[in-house]
């Protein structure tokens, strides 16, 4: 998904937060990279306020039961956003309550429909993690941290799922080089 076409769905999912889980769950996903499950998962006691971060450490499957995540190295914590922050702790819950009461059928509903208003691009859920990687791939951000923010068991599986983000930062490296050596 391109930039602008994120920015909108995080714009609106942001405008329409207090009308449904669905747009609380697109921007958990646009602002952290986790999966449907994980977010389904969350809790309050979850968010580290002072730290600004978030453990991850369950999963949700489809039946609405709790499972430990897709892979071992999908459990960790993540640094998240002051704009994230401010939304979670405006949440009116006590600690151990699930953050989302939604299922994926009905954010995948809602998904559809905002992309559909917005007039932007068809996309699934699992793109809004694509899209969150993406973009911090293309701003730069090390593949190896990428890689473990997103829980991916090896940097490999993020090299291949970005390989074509990872080749245009690779083209624009060599033409650093290339300046620098100029120069010499």
């Amino acid at each position: 998904m391109e930039l602008d076409q994120l920015k909108k769905i995080e714009n609106y999912s942001f405008q329409n937060l207090n009308t449904s889980d669905a747009f609380l769950e697109m921007f958990i996903a646009i602002h952290t990279g986790m999966r449907f499950g994980e977010i389904a998962a969350l809790r309050l006691n979850n968010v580290n306020f002072e730290q600004k971060m978030i453990s991850i450490e369950k999963s949700m499957d489809m039946f609405h039961n709790e499972r430990e995540p897709k892979t071992k190295s999908s459990i960790r914590t993540i640094r998240v956003d002051e704009k994230l922050l401010s939304v979670l702790k405006n949440l009116r819950l006590n600690q151990t309550e699930l953050i989302i009461k939604s299922n994926n059928q009905l954010v995948g509903r809602y998904l559809r429909d905002t992309i559909k208003e917005l007039n932007i691009k068809q996309v699934t859920f699992h793109a809004l993690r694509h899209s969150h990687a993406s973009y911090l791939i293309s701003r730069g951000v090390a593949i190896q941290y990428v890689s473990e923010r997103l829980g991916h068991a090896d940097v490999s599986i993020t090299q291949q799922d970005y390989s074509h983000l990872l080749n245009s930062l690779r083209v624009k490296e060599e033409s650093k080089a290339i300046s620098l050596l100029d120069d010499i």
